[in-house]
């Protein structure tokens, strides 16, 4: 069923979608990705899981989607899905995403979530759910933190940097934690998401900014206002 996954990866498409203007930053060093990873990113565009596959493109991701995005269509719905997404809502209220991330991660799978559970209009980090620190306290899966700066699709520009991996048990004892420790482990993935957007050259933020004010200008005078306009 993944294998449009694949297909959408490596046919090229994904580097139309971002025109070339992708970039990747390993905070410290590459390296292969362990089986069994939690990703854990800011969300700044739909097309960060496009950014994110094309990290490791040759390796299967599932992620976990807003079920509302089902709605818009049942042709995008049917992408979704074979594209690998897991369903969530917003509310928190319904724990079938969790139940099957942990499973797939014990399976040796790799999860990409957004601990925001939305996409940020103005580039600054939302409150983490606790679905991602959940999932990592019951699997103590490898957590790899990423960060989305810029733009993404046509004629935008984007960069994602990819931190070091790491494990909660390293710093917890998971079999006791309580629920201020949950409220802890999302500090600590806000801050380690965070602290990445430091590897970013500042001539890289310069031109991103420079890029995005030009953009927003250019929107301002077409709409004569900045509410449509969308910074990441």
């Amino acid at each position: 069923m993944l294998i449009l996954q694949l297909i959408f990866r490596l046919t090229g498409i994904p580097a139309l979608l971002l025109h070339f203007y992708y970039r990747t930053i390993f905070a410290k060093k590459r390296f292969r990705l362990p089986k069994g990873s939690l990703i854990i990113s800011n969300h700044t565009a739909f097309m960060d899981i496009v950014a994110i596959g094309l990290v490791w493109p040759f390796r299967v991701m599932r992620y976990v989607a807003a079920r509302m995005l089902y709605g818009k269509s049942s042709a995008f719905a049917w992408f979704l899905r074979h594209m690998g997404a897991i369903a969530a809502g917003r509310d928190g209220a319904d724990l079938s995403p969790i139940s099957e991330s942990i499973r797939l991660l014990n399976e040796g799978k790799t999860v990409t979530i957004f601990p925001e559970g939305r996409i940020s209009n103005n580039g600054e980090l939302l409150p983490f759910l606790s679905g991602a620190a959940t999932i990592a306290v019951k699997t103590d899966a490898t957590i790899v933190p990423m960060y989305q700066h810029g733009e993404r699709g046509f004629f935008k520009k984007g960069v994602t940097v990819v931190g070091e991996p790491f494990k909660l048990s390293e710093m917890y004892d998971l079999s006791n934690l309580t629920s201020d420790d949950i409220f802890e482990i999302n500090d600590l993935f806000m801050a380690k998401i965070s602290s990445l957007k430091e590897a970013i050259p500042q001539k890289v933020l310069d031109k991103s900014a420079a890029f995005v004010a030009k953009q927003r200008a250019r929107r301002i005078k077409k709409f004569g206002t900045d509410d449509k306009v969308r910074m990441w």
